[in-house]
């Protein structure tokens, strides 16, 4: 076999196996080196590898010596000098201290997420829980919706007169408030509506068409909404006036004793 042929079957460059056939170890590298590349030959050839590399140690024992030595080398010897002992005895002593109590960068990290997340929490159960303050509105006096006079008929039937109070006895005795309102909604379209009973709030948000609902307050209602027209109501049994027209949005409807009648169809306008 030639050193060519070698070189393809062990993959080791011709040169450094033309140096080993020459035993020119000077000009190869390191002695462990050496025997890597005696063994890869002796394989390829079919020799006993064992042999060979006893021949090759027997035959240069400097080479063999410094591989012991850097063996040696890669084994750190041990302290003889006491007082380096004594130090690092109380270095390793103090390291396994700190060992003990010192946390590992993605435990804190997670620790740290974990509290974010837990004050995040807090801070919304904390804001969700708060009560809604009633409204703040202006201290204006309100405006009262204008009274719709009650139409009477040009062809009246026989037996009555042009009194309006005879054509509608409802109107002539306006409901009393004394006891109190109740207010009976119905939402002809999507309306948002705030309404305050007593100064507590006992609606808010968008409420569908179709719906009916129903409070009662001792002394005054105080109604925010943003679709005047979308809205029927009755006040105590009596069918009110519309609050505004489709899509006008209201903020100052307050419904008491003073302003009540005027909030009635076809009710008298208050006494001065």
């Amino acid at each position: 076999m030639t050193v060519a042929e070698i070189a393809r079957q062990t993959k080791i460059s011709a040169r450094l196996l033309q140096n080993l056939e020459d035993e020119r170890f000077d000009l190869m590298p390191e002695p462990f080196f050496v025997k890597g590349v005696l063994k890869a030959y002796v394989r390829a050839v079919g020799g006993d590898e064992a042999r060979f590399l006893a021949l090759y140690q027997e035959a240069h024992p400097t080479a063999a010596q410094a591989a012991r030595e850097a063996a040696a080398a890669a084994t750190p010897a041990r302290i003889n000098r006491p007082e380096l002992q004594d130090f690092r005895a109380a270095k390793d002593q103090k390291g396994k201290r700190r060992r003990g109590v010192r946390l590992q960068p993605w435990v804190l990290t997670v620790l740290i997420v974990l509290l974010l997340a837990a004050v995040v929490c807090l801070v919304l159960i904390y804001f969700q829980s708060r009560p809604k303050p009633a409204p703040v509105l202006p201290s204006a006096s309100p405006r009262v919706p204008a009274i719709i006079k009650p139409e009477v008929p040009v062809d009246q039937p026989a037996g009555t007169t042009g009194d309006p109070a005879a054509a509608n006895p409802a109107a002539a005795n306006p409901p009393s408030f004394a006891a109190g309102f109740k207010l009976d909604l119905r939402f002809t379209a999507d309306t948002w509506i705030q309404l305050t009973a007593d100064g507590r709030i006992v609606l808010d948000g968008i409420q569908a068409a179709g719906r009916e609902t129903s409070f009662t307050a001792s002394e005054e209602f105080v109604i925010q909404i943003g679709n005047a027209g979308g809205v029927s109501y009755i006040l105590n049994g009596r069918p009110g006036i519309p609050f505004g027209a489709t899509g006008s949005v209201r903020t100052d409807i307050r419904i008491n004793r003073e302003t009540a009648a005027g909030y009635l169809r076809q009710a008298p306008a208050p006494a001065a």
